[in-house]
């Protein structure tokens, strides 16, 4: 399988990568298992790694799987999440991400480790959004 989810409770970090030619419908079979495991804590920060991925799929595949996203993986999250892309992605399947993202409260796309991890850390661990700008009022005060 060419799609897993990583649950680190020491690090309070959930991931999923996907990697190789990973066909939509086993992304969504391992977003279904990650949200059906007992160990998932909906309120640890996710990074959902995409950098990799060369998506393959039907126009009905996409649909149940922005389905998916939007009525069952998003309200099954508590906390933020930050989905990396790379330039890998073809423009059809960044144009899908970005539709689904900008449709998610508490998610971003990153094209960058360290910016997403960065977002997250601020989000979850600092008590703050940086959209706001929360952050750099305390670092001022």
């Amino acid at each position: 399988m060419s799609s897993h989810y990583d649950i680190n409770l020491d690090n309070g970090l959930v991931t999923i990568k996907n990697s190789a030619s990973t066909p939509l419908t086993e992304a969504w079979q391992v977003a279904r298992q990650l949200l059906d495991d007992p160990r998932h804590d909906s309120s640890l920060p996710h990074l959902v790694d995409l950098r990799d991925l060369v998506v393959t799929h039907t126009a009905a595949e996409r649909d149940t799987f922005v389905k998916f996203m939007l009525d069952e993986f998003h309200p099954g999250v508590e906390a933020s999440v930050a989905i990396l892309v790379n330039d890998s992605l073809d423009r059809q399947a960044l144009a899908g991400l970005y539709r689904i993202v900008s449709n998610l409260d508490k998610t971003e796309l990153f094209d960058e480790y360290d910016l997403a991890i960065r977002w997250l850390i601020r989000r979850e661990f600092a008590g703050t959004d940086p959209a706001d700008g929360s952050c750099e009022q305390q670092a001022n005060a």
